[in-house]
């Protein structure tokens, strides 16, 4: 038994190697020939399975989703692979198959397939930071604001290395994601624009300032985020003294 796992284990590695250095041909037909090896088990095919999957999102990533979606129904030849998967399992091509659907442009899919997989238990800062925008596109604060500071905390333990890579994540092969997404406090700029402009609508600014500053506990050295907290602050502040001037007796 171990040395299938050492086995499977040394040629998987070898076809992440070879990828990771151009050999993209070798790396796929080493990879085809593990899913098909008749020692293959449940824990080896899929592993092999989400690499298969990585491969493909680089080169046609609306066919994946239209796969993925056949394969969370129950459709097509892989419905005795999708039963043998775990919840974990589940959560995690959930999540694969709600990426997909956001970088094609299809919210509706997205957020459905997202929200599966976090109540599913998956867990990631991708995870809660594409719900945030998901959910402040849709006009809903209070949860944009939730989901985000979810995926701040997330974010700064894998920058801590508190939680280690997910081995199932997408990008883990390649060394890459290959939908693109971006990294670091751009994408967090973003939503922080659109949860201070709901904000602002629904005359709720403090429901962003606790935001702001997990922002600039995780990027201290982004001088936006300074720059809009004095902002923030004196809109507050303004809005707290055109409150009282409304509501004091004459």
């Amino acid at each position: 038994m171990s040395s299938v796992r050492d086995t499977f284990a040394e040629r998987f590695e070898a076809s992440r190697i070879l990828y990771r250095h151009g050999e993209k041909q070798e790396a796929k037909a080493l990879l085809r020939h593990l899913w098909e090896a008749p020692y293959r088990k449940p824990i080896h095919e899929f592993r092999v399975f989400c690499a298969l999957m990585e491969v493909w999102c680089f080169e046609n990533p609306r066919a994946v989703l239209g796969f993925l979606e056949s394969l969370i129904l129950g459709e097509g030849d892989l419905q005795a692979f999708w039963a043998r998967r775990s919840l974990a399992e589940q959560a995690c091509l959930f999540e694969w198959h709600g990426q997909l659907a956001f970088a094609t442009g299809d919210d509706f899919l997205a957020l459905e397939s997202l929200a599966r997989a976090a109540s599913l238990g998956r867990d990631t800062s991708l995870l809660w930071r594409l719900l945030a925008t998901l959910h402040a596109n849709h006009g809903e604060l209070d949860l944009a604001v939730r989901y985000c500071r979810r995926s701040l905390n997330l974010f700064k333990q894998l920058e801590l290395d508190i939680l280690g890579t997910h081995a199932d994540a997408l990008g883990w092969f390649s060394g890459e994601h290959p939908l693109r997404f971006e990294s670091g406090v751009e994408p967090y700029m973003k939503i922080l624009l659109l949860v201070t402009r709901l904000a602002k609508s629904h005359r709720n600014l403090r429901a962003v300032r606790e935001l702001l500053v997990e922002l600039i506990h995780c990027f201290p050295d982004e001088g936006r985020l300074h720059r809009i907290r004095l902002m923030l602050e004196r809109s507050i502040v303004e809005s707290s003294l055109t409150s009282t001037a409304i509501e004091a007796p004459r």
